[in-house]
Parts: C-alpha cells; structure tokens; sequence
C-alpha cells in the first residue's frame, strides 16, 4: 500500500480532515471529496472507509466505498494506529488512569499551550495591577 497523504489543515473533532468547498458552499469531508473526484458519485448507503486506517488520510488508493456495517465491523477489528493528529501511536502512546490510550505527543503540545496561556495571563495581572 502507498504512503498516506495525512490532511494538513482543519479537522473534525474525531480527525477527519475538513475543507470548505466554494462550489457547495459548505465545509466537506476532505477523503469523501477525494473519493468522488477519482471514483464518481459515492453510492447511497455506501460510506468511504479508510483502509489504512488513518481517518486524516485523503490519499484515493486508501478509499473504499463500503456498507456502514462493514465499516463498523473493520473499524471494530483492531486498535486505531494514529492518534487523530496524525502522530504513531507505537512512538507516542500513553495510557491514562482510566485505561484509555493517549497520544503523548499531543498532551505535550496541550501542557506547553496551558503554560503559555498561564503565563500570558499572570503577566496581564501584573501589568494590570502595575
């Protein structure tokens, strides 16, 4: 299978690359777009699967057109592999004291982002108060 083509841009909370198409004039599923753009209208009751398993994915050759059951059914067959960022969860998994699974990587990056805002609201406390 050939490299995934991970979606750079807006997300949807469950990390499904988003954009927003002029033409519609709404924002759109980036793998349903890619989908329709190489294999035509996608088929009622059919939705687009990622075969690689990675739901930021848009590469053409990673989407198939499946039954919601089958897609539950392969989505239901093993471990999600990257976290919905993009990161490898094999390089940056963390389990939190609930037992769910965490990417490290992103906590890190929320931690630094708290820190920040902390530290950029002590300093408009002090200059308020100077």
């Amino acid at each position: 299978m050939t490299d995934c083509w991970i979606w750079q841009r807006g997300k949807s909370g469950a990390g499904y690359g988003m954009t927003y198409v002029k033409k519609v004039g709404r924002t759109v599923y980036v793998h349903r777009l890619m989908y329709a753009a190489f294999n035509g209208v996608i088929p009622d009751g059919l939705e687009i699967d990622h075969l690689c398993g990675h739901r930021a994915c848009w590469n053409p050759e990673h989407l198939e057109a499946v039954t919601h059951a089958e897609n539950v059914r392969r989505g239901a067959g093993g471990p999600r592999t990257h976290c919905p960022k993009g990161h490898l969860y094999a390089d940056h998994a963390r389990v939190k004291s609930d037992g769910r699974r965490d990417c490290a990587a992103c906590h890190r990056e929320r931690e630094r982002e708290r820190g920040a805002d902390r530290r950029a609201a002590k300093r408009a406390k002090e200059a308020k108060a100077a």
